[in-house]
């Protein structure tokens, strides 16, 4: 059965929310999430459960499910591999929830964004290599709808944008030095096509 909704006098076809409830069920279903880290232990296979929580008209049971998703991919700020697969439903949630819920998404991408900046100024032994440089990647890709909230008539959700900004323009400039090549494929999965650093002197031919 096709879940499509026909407009009068439009004669575009639109996905109903039911369908669009069922897309987001089978892409995660695609994902292996057991395969990711959670940094603080947590299961990481209960991502999509969450994730799907977030959409319930249930407010009480949406916020809730915020509260346990950050747990998983960001406890205390400590982020793991699980962030990288979790970032673009995140981006996809916010255009869809309320602003309390916007709020605590955020909130979890800012978590994300400290992170990146970690990586990016090397503090504990972090860098931007590997997931990590994934993550920052992803960040700064979606930087205008982040950039967004800023107008928001919300105060929190300003404050929010501000914060992630103020994060994410150190990690820019650290890629932007490291010249890090990507591309986004149809999947929505980032590839590196090459890194070059800035600082090191040309190789001789």
């Amino acid at each position: 059965m096709e879940c499509r909704l026909s407009v009068p006098g439009d004669g575009r076809r639109y996905p109903t929310e039911a369908c669009m409830n069922s897309t987001l069920h089978q892409r995660l279903a695609e994902i292996q999430w057991h395969t990711f880290d959670s940094a603080c232990g947590f299961d990481s296979a209960e991502i999509p459960r969450l994730l799907v929580s977030l959409k319930s008209n249930d407010s009480f049971a949406a916020v809730q499910a915020a509260n346990q998703l950050w747990n998983v991919v960001s406890h205390q700020a400590n982020v793991g591999s699980n962030s990288v697969p979790t970032l673009p439903f995140l981006i996809e949630l916010l255009s869809c929830s309320t602003n309390e819920i916007q709020s605590e998404l955020l909130d979890i991408i800012y978590c994300f964004a400290c992170h990146a900046r970690m990586c990016a100024d090397g503090i504990e032994s972090l860098s931007l290599t590997g997931w990590h440089r994934e993550l920052a990647s992803l960040l700064i890709a979606n930087r205008s709808t982040l950039d967004s909230f800023a107008r928001s008539d919300d105060q929190d959700l300003v404050e929010w944008s501000e914060l992630i900004g103020e994060q994410l323009d150190v990690v820019a400039r650290k890629l932007l030095q490291r010249r890090v090549t990507m591309r986004c494929t149809t999947s929505g999965e980032v590839q590196f096509v090459g890194v070059v650093n800035q600082s090191s002197p040309p190789r001789d031919r």
